[in-house]
């Protein structure tokens, strides 16, 4: 049951942004992660046993304009966790913040490592103190249960790069998805000057849960500009409650004669101070997984080449990231062994025995 309401909700919405259009005040949008895209892509029987470099693309597909932008970056720029997740919906914010929009309604999946997360709340706080937005909603999906519009996406995406034999480097994959649809797909190719550590706001404010239920049954979030300090969380049965996040002042209240005075609300801090870029270095990946891309490098095309090339000189001032879950209840996983699924049929090219 929830599930069907979570998905009339965004069907209700898909209707509603046809009839207004991408002029309207309040503008609706879907997000989620695709599956990790693996560079190169070979059909040969060598390259199907070796590690593959990692291409990550989000998509926040724009309800109102019907419109996919696709946010791309590699594993040698950023992460996958909540900070790379902000950074792309600041963004998107920042491209298209001219539209004159003030209230902001976003469907995302349940995935807890990337999205449903405090620090998602504390970016969309953060909007709502620099006076960008005066609401932010945020609807989840129920997990299984749901078709978002981004999952269209993707899946023109992937049938897109089926059809394509080889697949020599990373800006292969960009032409390949800013093709996928008839109307094409917005690409925008991060930079890792695009990434900020939102998780840095944590510090800002005093964690508190939800009395009445778990974080992770909420279904809906709301945050207002008048309550700023403050998120609503609404789960599946109807419960509901405002959840307090501003930061406990040192000392007893005030009183006056038999009423204790609560302390004035704090400055919006969010904004006290702009956020700090999340990686200062190209990030270090794992020897083993270089050195498996150039036993693959003689079956490059030229573009391919010298894409390696790039990466190996790069890699020598690299440093190593520890790559940590945002959630308890979702680990980020490793996609270091991750393959080529769709590489079914191969063909053998390793040299004959000599003997």
């Amino acid at each position: 049951k929830a599930a069907e309401q979570q998905q009339a909700k965004l069907s209700k919405a898909e209707q509603e942004c046809k009839e207004a259009g991408p002029g309207s005040s309040t503008r609706f949008i879907s997000i989620d992660l695709q599956q990790t895209l693996t560079c190169p892509r070979l059909n040969n029987q060598r390259a199907y046993f070796r590690k593959k470099f990692n291409y990550h693309n989000f998509c926040i597909y724009d309800l109102n304009s019907c419109k996919a932008n696709c946010f791309l970056w590699d594993e040698t720029m950023a992460m996958k966790g909540s900070n790379e997740i902000n950074s792309c919906l600041l963004k998107w914010i920042e491209l298209n913040k001219s539209d004159g929009f003030k209230d902001l309604v976003i469907f995302a999946d349940n995935c807890a490592g990337q999205n449903k997360n405090i620090y998602v709340i504390l970016n969309c706080l953060r909007l709502l103190h620099l006076g960008d937005f005066d609401s932010i909603k945020i609807e989840f999906m129920v997990a299984g249960h749901s078709y978002m519009p981004c999952d269209r996406a993707f899946g023109s995406i992937e049938t897109k790069i089926r059809k394509q034999s080889t697949i020599n480097n990373p800006d292969e994959y960009a032409t390949l998805i800013q093709t996928a649809t008839a109307g094409g797909i917005n690409v925008v190719k991060m930079a890792q000057e695009d990434f900020f550590d939102v998780k840095a706001l944590k510090s800002l404010i005093t964690l508190r849960r939800p009395k009445k239920f778990l974080f992770t049954e909420g279904r809906t979030f709301t945050l207002v500009k008048t309550k700023p300090w403050h998120y609503h969380i609404k789960n599946n049965k109807g419960s509901s409650e405002y959840v307090d996040l501003e930061k406990a002042r040192k000392g007893p209240p005030a009183k006056t004669k038999n009423k204790v005075k609560r302390h004035e609300p704090t400055a919006p801090l969010l904004t006290s101070d702009p956020l700090v870029r999340a990686y200062s270095n190209e990030i270090k990946i794992d020897e083993s997984k270089l050195e498996h891309l150039l036993q693959l490098r003689e079956f490059l095309h030229r573009p391919g080449k010298e894409w390696l090339d790039r990466l190996v000189v790069s890699q020598r001032t690299a440093v190593a990231v520890t790559e940590q879950a945002d959630s308890e209840e979702t680990p980020v996983l490793d996609n270091d062994n991750a393959q080529d699924e769709d590489l079914l049929f191969y063909v053998d090219v390793t040299p004959p025995d000599s003997t």
